[in-house]
């Protein structure tokens, strides 16, 4: 990705340095330069950071669910897959909802993590 993703990181940057804090879409486009170049942990930085400000919003709760899975967190990861599901009744999506549901039962099927509230959840 090389000088097109530092330059477009850097751009970003400089446009939420002087954001007031309104535009979601900033932190998604830096958190997707982040993805790109697989540093998934800023990637969900950043994407958490959009989700707060646009609370409800289904694609920036499965970016940050799967920012946290590429990064091996996958109990915090299914959170966000599970409210990437629910947000996604209420609002319209790009998601596609069974992959979703696919990646929930993998994670779920391998023992690492248990669904809120399923059986054998902490």
């Amino acid at each position: 990705n090389g000088s097109a993703g530092e330059s477009n990181e850097s751009r970003l940057k400089i446009l939420i340095a002087g954001d007031d804090g309104g535009r979601p879409s900033l932190h998604a486009a830096l958190g997707g330069v982040y993805a790109a170049d697989a540093r998934w942990t800023e990637a969900a930085q950043e994407y958490f950071v959009a989700l707060g400000k646009d609370p409800g919003n289904p694609d920036l709760a499965f970016n940050v669910a799967a920012s946290l899975d590429q990064n091996r967190n996958p109990a915090v990861a299914l959170t966000f897959y599970g409210q990437a599901l629910a947000f996604a009744r209420q609002r319209p999506t790009q998601i596609d909802l069974n992959a979703i549901e696919q990646r929930i039962g993998q994670l779920q099927a391998r023992g690492e993590v248990h669904a809120p509230g399923a059986p054998g959840a902490p």
